[in-house]
């Protein structure tokens, strides 16, 4: 029987990358900020030599963690960048081409937010990312 492999928490994942990136959260997908379903997720695969240590997982969402399944080093750092470079341009139209999902009790800043962009409202939906 194999042996179970002992990966750290991702609070633990996230506590290292805290200094090293900007708005770490164990909670939170490294690349994109959504907060449901994470993986502890290898930044060079194990079977390329690869650890289970936290300086070689970043915590990512599914979808994130498929697109970033066969890159790594250099590569995978600049996909990261890309991504949360588009996530800050406009989280909420970046997510909405992703995922199917409602929000049941909007925040007062998401609808303000909503109150203040109603004109194009559903054109930064499509916005090209």
């Amino acid at each position: 029987m194999a042996k179970k492999r002992k990966m750290p928490s991702r609070k633990a994942i996230a506590v290292f990358w805290d200094d090293k990136l900007e708005d770490i959260n164990a909670d939170r997908c490294f690349a994109c900020s959504w907060g449901g379903g994470l993986e502890r997720c290898h930044i060079t695969a194990r079977h390329n030599g690869g650890s289970d240590n936290v300086d070689n997982l970043h915590v990512l969402c599914p979808e994130c963690h498929n697109a970033s399944e066969h890159i790594e080093g250099k590569e995978y750092f600049a996909w990261l960048d890309r991504v949360r470079e588009k996530v800050n341009r406009n989280w909420f139209a970046y997510h909405y081409h992703k995922r199917e999902y409602f929000i049941k009790n909007p925040s007062a800043k998401f609808l303000a937010w909503i109150k203040e962009n109603k004109k194009d409202f559903y054109a930064q939906y499509e916005e090209r990312l």
